[in-house]
């Protein structure tokens, strides 16, 4: 639902831009301008105007998003889960964003706290067997882990 009206808030701006574009141009062909200059300057520049701002308005409204998606990809590549996106300001395909973009950090921690402990389970087993047990890098020969048996 969010993103319909996304795609509609786009749309609106994309038509708005080309009736000012449209509006600008028709006026450029069919003023005097050797005759009438003040005149056409007069109707020109509040066109330019609004152009301007519509214009400025539709770079923001695309680029926002973008900057939303950045910080989240940036979290993840320094893999800083802990940071939360606000769920109750901003448009609601900002809010819709940034709830997918916490489920995602919730279930990646889920998953890591899961694979912790996974591996005290793991550590805990190997120290309560009584066969040595040495885990080692083949390549470099360097000692990784070893179990009290083993010692």
């Amino acid at each position: 639902m969010a993103y319909k009206k996304y795609k509609l808030a786009l749309f609106i701006r994309v038509l708005i831009l080309f009736i000012l574009l449209f509006a600008l141009i028709f006026t450029i062909f069919t003023l005097n301008f050797k005759d009438k200059l003040p005149i056409a300057i007069v109707t020109i520049a509040p066109l330019v105007i609004l152009l301007i701002y519509s214009f400025s308005n539709f770079f923001k409204f695309i680029t926002k998003r973008f900057a939303e998606m950045d910080d989240f990809f940036e979290s993840v590549k320094y893999r800083d889960f802990s940071r939360w996106f606000t769920e109750t300001s901003g448009s609601e395909d900002i809010r819709k964003l940034h709830k997918g973009f916490n489920e995602v950090n919730k279930t990646i921690i889920e998953l890591n706290k899961e694979k912790e402990a996974q591996h005290l389970y793991l550590q805990k087993i190997l120290e309560l067997v009584d066969t040595g047990i040495i885990a080692y890098n083949i390549e470099s020969g360097a000692v990784l882990w070893v179990n009290e048996s083993f010692k």
